[in-house]
């Protein structure tokens, strides 16, 4: 049995050369993203936008949050295609 075992962990590290390291980066990122879009789902931030493109300081306005961690959020939003960089920098 513990041979058995051992044999399927030898193919499983034969297999893959990336360190686990680098295998769990994309799994934070992914998890890091997530969070960020439930973020601006209740703040509203897809609602805001609804009637055209706002830079972070009028969404922070409109929403009543300091604009900084606002403009945070929506650049960790950009690279996922859920904001346009253009709306940032307006």
């Amino acid at each position: 049995m513990w041979q058995d075992v051992r044999n399927r962990m030898a193919k499983r590290k034969q297999k893959s050369d990336v360190p686990a390291s680098a295998q769990l980066l994309p799994m934070v990122f992914g998890f890091m993203t997530s969070q960020a879009i439930s973020v601006a789902a209740k703040l509203g931030v897809a609602d805001l936008l609804a009637t055209g493109s706002k830079t972070a300081d009028e969404l922070a306005q409109k929403m009543g949050v300091k604009p900084r961690p606002l403009y945070r959020l929506l650049r960790a939003l950009a690279p996922a295609d859920g904001i346009q960089e253009e709306i940032l920098t307006r």
